[in-house]
């Protein structure tokens, strides 16, 4: 079976409390997810991972370990996404656009909650809670 390929993170950034993640909102669906896009021709799963993530949040990442895949069915097919843990190194200024308008930092407890994705929520459970 062949499968739509994406990556994606679960972004970090430092806080005096301990840690925020990163969630983004998706006009296209009213969700609230991690970010996350489909590998161009000639990415590797990682560089697509930094690329997306880098695009979507406005930030430069550092890529850490790997934390695991969600396997999904989309109108398109079904979809392997790929996920890393990531750490945010260097925050620009977020520019709302077409694919994602709103970002937000939360804890992860806040992040957890707004997520709207079962597979999502899972694999921040077992990531960073």
């Amino acid at each position: 079976m062949r499968y739509i390929q994406a990556a994606g993170g679960i972004v970090t950034r430092p806080t005096d409390d301990g840690h925020e993640i990163v969630i983004v909102h998706r006009p296209r669906y009213n969700d609230w997810s991690l970010p996350k896009g489909k590998l161009e021709p000639g990415e590797n799963w990682q560089q697509a991972a930094l690329r997306e993530v880098e695009e979507e949040i406005q930030c430069r990442v550092s890529l850490g370990e790997f934390v695991g895949p969600i396997l999904y069915r989309t109108s398109g097919g079904m979809k392997l996404t790929l996920f890393w843990r990531m750490a945010c190194e260097e925050e620009l200024p977020f520019e709302p656009n077409r694919e994602i308008d709103a970002i937000r930092w939360l804890t992860p407890e806040a992040a957890l909650a707004e997520l709207k994705y079962a597979g999502e929520k899972d694999l921040l459970r077992s990531t960073v809670l």
